[in-house]
């Protein structure tokens, strides 16, 4: 196993556990709904559940997206997609990751960045009644655009890697999952 192999390991792992990780904030999202819905016929309206659930939920969405990426369950339009071959599927995922994505999220990371900064310089509290602070909320969103960006480097990566295989050493696949999937074919 060559460096770039290692390296791309790690950030699959580090993909897989922290959306793994983050999956578990579903439960006291759904818990805090289900209280919010049963108190408020019986007694009054919680001030917290809502919130509780949008911080729960908002963080999930951010973090969760490396797990996504990993696993290759983003939305694509497949109408032209799923009619080439899996080398060209590869080679096209590679270029839409390189020049489309990856652009796209680091500028997302550094904008994030300043506004998540500017919620901790200021101790910033949501709008709401209960006021919860919201710069540990607001920290989620460049972190979870970092966890992307590393993502979107590990499946570029790979998908090179095994172009390059399949191009030079003559190793054909059967599939495209196999071809782009989560693990190497050889």
């Amino acid at each position: 196993m060559n460096n770039i192999d290692r390296i791309i390991k790690v950030i699959d792992q580090i993909s897989i556990w922290s959306g793994k990780t983050v999956a578990w904030l579903i439960i006291p999202m759904a818990g805090a709904l289900v209280w919010e819905v049963f108190i408020r016929y019986t007694y009054r309206p919680t001030l917290w559940a809502i919130d509780i659930s949008t911080m729960c939920y908002g963080t999930h969405y951010w973090i969760a997206g490396a797990i996504t990426l990993y696993m290759g369950k983003h939305i694509r339009t497949d109408f032209l997609y799923q009619m080439w071959s899996p080398r060209t599927q590869c080679w096209v995922d590679v270029f839409c990751y390189l020049f489309l994505f990856l652009p796209g999220i680091v500028m997302f990371v550094w904008l994030s960045w300043d506004f998540a900064a500017e919620s901790w310089d200021l101790r910033e509290q949501l709008m709401t009644t209960w006021r919860p602070p919201a710069y540990w909320y607001k920290s989620a969103i460049p972190l979870g655009g970092h966890c992307c960006s590393s993502a979107s480097q590990g499946r570029t990566d790979r998908e090179v890697s095994v172009n390059a295989v399949q191009l030079f050493a003559g190793h054909k696949t059967s599939s495209a999952q196999d071809l782009c999937g989560g693990r190497f074919p050889f």
